[in-house]
């Protein structure tokens, strides 16, 4: 299936769906700007988990894995849309990968906006890395970077406390949580650097913003 998977320096990534949360929330890609690429089709549909198992087996088919799988980046489950909208499929994903393929590392990336119960579902997952978009540490600029411009006044939902707490559940569980911050003009990046500390993540990265 087109757009299922795709490689970066070797890495695999699996895209397990086009949307994020009720279609209020920017897409990661869109997050990092206007002017951002990315290449990756449209998947023409939501892949059913044997089917992401298969593309996953076809990948290891390929690769050159040696000795005990040293240079084996693992799986991470990143795409145009959100992969935790489809939580219920990642677990089971990630129940047959490591039946298969033990030792295996995993990872997700996701924006982080669900509640608590959904984290600690994550969390239980015992992924390697849970990375988690930060598009800045202000609240109000924040909602302008993250949420939908004409969505904004129906999308209360969703802000930077829901995030926030989503992030300490993911910390207070033991897991390892990376946060990044797209560099986007008047972005405060220590600001959003000290939050997402604060919340137990161990690492921060910046990424490039494309206006």
């Amino acid at each position: 299936m087109k757009g299922l998977t795709y490689t970066i320096a070797d890495k695999l990534y699996v895209s397990l769906t086009n949307e994020c949360q009720k279609n209020l929330v920017k897409t990661l890609m869109e997050t990092r700007g206007p002017q951002f690429k990315f290449s990756l089709p449209k998947l023409e549909r939501n892949p059913s988990v044997e089917e992401v198992c298969v593309a996953i087996d076809a990948h290891y088919s390929r690769a050159k894995i040696v000795g005990m799988g040293e240079n084996d980046s693992g799986v991470t489950f990143a795409g145009i849309g959100d992969p935790l909208t489809r939580l219920d499929a990642l677990e089971h994903i990630v129940h047959k990968i490591r039946e298969k393929r033990h030792g295996v590392v995993l990872r997700v990336m996701t924006n982080g906006l669900y509640d608590v119960q959904t984290a600690r579902r994550a969390a239980d997952l015992k992924l390697e890395t849970y990375t988690v978009s930060l598009t800045s540490g202000e609240p109000e600029q924040w909602k302008r970077l993250t949420l939908r411009d004409d969505v904004n006044d129906d999308a209360d939902f969703f802000s930077l406390s829901d995030w926030c707490a989503f992030v300490d559940a993911l910390a207070q569980s033991g897991r390892k949580v990376e946060v990044t911050t797209p560099v986007a003009p008047g972005v405060d990046v220590n600001l959003a650097r000290e939050l997402a500390m604060s919340l137990g993540a161990v690492e921060f990265r910046t990424r490039e913003y494309f206006p």
